[in-house]
């Protein structure tokens, strides 16, 4: 790294097929974990999670978006576009730079290791300018879609690990254009929490009515929304008996007033709940 400069390096097997890629990041955590005897170790001890592949023909925007997904900030290029093709380039977020003024991977980056609401506050405002800065045709809507939609749901995550909330307590959804990851403006996310039978109701209520707060104090615009805040967070039987009463009777039942509900997408939490 020292010697040329680079972001990323790659780990390849004998058919030069990316196995791993080795950031500046994976060596300090590395270091920071307790680290071993640097002589004696090998570097593929270091590495966990399969590299981000793409094909050398992939658009650029595609690979902000799959840059911005990745643990690790950099994507291998390989020949056909699989893991199982051979090597052919990195490209990290500085070669992004070249292309954008404010890299989207920095962004999503930062809001990951924000130390609390004012700094989220100014990376929202960062992320909606970017936003307008390339919202200059309809090509653009639908990268731009996806990028909001990947800053929106690092936010709210962000901002639960900030308070606290245990993964392991329910299943945070975005719904209505946020769960169909349309959501381009400065409105908040439209969230849903469902719960396991065996979690804290009444806990989950506070925790959303919060997260309420903190969105508006990230620099969103609240939504006006059908029903009370509270309906938003139910335990799983509660979740299934209003779908079936939706679907059976939709006009007794106002299905109408529960169209955003229709469209869920989870972004922290127990995923089996959603799946349910």
């Amino acid at each position: 790294f020292l010697n040329t400069q680079s972001e990323a390096m790659a780990i390849v097997d004998e058919g030069g097929r990316a196995q791993a890629l080795l950031t500046a990041e994976t060596l300090l955590g590395w270091v920071a974990a307790g680290g071993g005897n640097a002589q004696q170790q090998a570097v593929g001890s270091l590495l966990s999670d399969a590299p981000t592949v793409m094909s050398p023909d992939a658009s650029v925007t595609d690979g902000v978006i799959a840059m911005g997904r990745a643990t690790t900030p950099a994507i291998a290029i390989t020949a056909d576009g699989t893991p199982h093709g051979r090597l052919q380039a990195i490209v990290t977020s500085a070669d992004l730079a070249l292309l954008f003024g404010e890299q989207p991977a920095n962004l999503l980056r930062d809001i990951r290791l924000a130390r609390g609401l004012p700094e989220l506050r100014e990376l929202n405002r960062r992320a909606r300018a970017l936003t307008l800065e390339y919202l200059t045709g309809a090509p653009a809507v639908e990268w731009l879609a996806r990028l909001t939609h990947l800053i929106d749901a690092a936010i709210v995550t962000r901002i639960l690990t900030l308070k606290g909330v245990d993964q392991a307590v329910g299943c945070w959804c975005f719904c209505g254009s946020s769960g169909r990851g349309e959501s381009l403006t400065k409105l908040a996310p439209h969230l849903a929490v469902l719960l396991a039978e065996a979690d804290d109701e009444a806990l989950a209520r506070d925790q959303y009515a919060d997260m309420l707060d903190a969105l508006h104090e990230c620099d969103y615009l609240p939504r006006s929304l059908p029903f009370e805040p509270g309906f938003y967070v139910a335990r799983i039987h509660e979740w299934k008996a209003r779908y079936r009463d939706w679907i059976r009777d939709p006009v007794m039942h106002e299905m109408a007033r529960a169209r955003t509900l229709f469209d869920v997408r989870p972004v922290h939490g127990r995923r089996s709940l959603w799946q349910q």
